[in-house]
Parts: C-alpha cells; sequence; structure tokens
C-alpha cells in the first residue's frame, strides 16, 4: 500500500508588529506544487485558529490590517493545491503596539436645587482623541442623563461618568464628577381669620 506523505508547511521566517494595528508575516514556501498559501489567525496559542486570508502561492508576505492594540495574536500557515494541503505550521507570536492613552476633559457641574418643574443642564467633556464621550449618572433617583442632557429627578448627592471606550488605537478613559442637587425652599401659606369673636365656653375655628 501506498502511503500519502503530506507536503511540507511553509516556515514563518519572521514577524513584526508595524503598529497597533497591523502585523507583518513573511514565509518560505516548501511545497514547490503549492498554489495557494492559506493564514489562520488566534488570540490564545491553543484555541481555534481562523482562516483569514488565502493567498495565491507565488507569494511570501503578508501585512494583517484588521487587529487591535496591545493584544497578542497567533498565526499559522498552510500550503495547498487542488489535490492535497500540508500541515499548518508551527505558530508564531508578536505583540501589537501599546494602545495609546488619552484622557478627558470635563466640564465642572454646578450645584443646583430641585424644582418640580424639569431642570436641564448640558453636560461637557471633550476627550484628547477626539473620540466621542458618553455620559451615565450613578442614581438616577437624583439625576438621568440622555446624550449629553443631564436632567434633575430629585434632591442628593451622584456622581456623573465621563467615559470613552477607546478603539484600536485608544486605550479606554474616564473622568467623573460629583452633582450636588439641594431640596427646595418651601412655604407655607396660614390664613388668618379675618375677626375672632369671644364667646363664653364656647369654641371658635381659624379658617
Amino acid at each position: 500500500e501506498s502511503v500519502l506523505t503530506l507536503p511540507l508547511s511553509p516556515v514563518i521566517t519572521s514577524i513584526t508588529a508595524l503598529s497597533r494595528t497591523e502585523i507583518q508575516l513573511d514565509w518560505t514556501s516548501r511545497f514547490p506544487e503549492a498554489t495557494t498559501i492559506r493564514i489562520f489567525r488566534s488570540t490564545m496559542p491553543n484555541g481555534n485558529y481562523t482562516q483569514i486570508k488565502s493567498l495565491d502561492a507565488s507569494i511570501t508576505s503578508y501585512m494583517d490590517p484588521t487587529l487591535s492594540g496591545s493584544k497578542t495574536y497567533y498565526y499559522k500557515l498552510s500550503a495547498a493545491n487542488d489535490n492535497i494541503s500540508s500541515l499548518q505550521s508551527k505558530s508564531k507570536n508578536p505583540t501589537t503596539e501599546p494602545l495609546l492613552e488619552q484622557t478627558i476633559t470635563f466640564d465642572e457641574i454646578p450645584e443646583l436645587t430641585y424644582s418640580r418643574e424639569t431642570v436641564t443642564i448640558q453636560l461637557k467633556a471633550q476627550a484628547s482623541s477626539d473620540l466621542p464621550v458618553r455620559f451615565t449618572s450613578g442614581n438616577k433617583s437624583i439625576a438621568t442623563v440622555e446624550g449629553d442632557i443631564l436632567t434633575i429627578v430629585g434632591a442628593g448627592e451622584t456622581t456623573i461618568e465621563a467615559t470613552q471606550s477607546g478603539d484600536p488605537n485608544y486605550g479606554k478613559a474616564s473622568t467623573e464628577r460629583v452633582l450636588i442637587v439641594n431640596k427646595a425652599d418651601q412655604h407655607i401659606t396660614f390664613h388668618m381669620a379675618a375677626s375672632i369673636e369671644f364667646v363664653e365656653n364656647g369654641k371658635i375655628s381659624l379658617d
């Protein structure tokens, strides 16, 4: 009986993190009859490797542009033609460049006073990355936030957080402001009787 011998897998000769989102792979093929080079990627050394690219066998390098910063990626290659495919190569793993730090400038929130009428203010914050900032209220019984509009619901104290969740280039950032909502003043109206007539052993009423 003939024994099927699988072709040799490609050898990754270099792998380089070019930026926070790009990794360059270079390899040599050891299967002259190959027509295709397949590239597989994983975020775990022994995890599931997903095919991300299929290239003509004459190509010996590839730049992966779909990555996130400060993260390690693992790559394997195989060579194939219409009849047979090599085993996957040994994995290689570079780490992309660290994510850039960003800061958030969050304007002070003035002290407010509760009112039965709706009280709203516009929150103002800016991320150094120019990415959009999201606001949240720590206590929705004191204040709620919709977009950048804060609405007073009750008296008390809460924190308002400004957050930027980051992207492939920037890490997450957040900062907080304390919101103080004072109790509203209240007034009692007390109507005195126009006149009081004394009646012995009698009673009077105040309207």
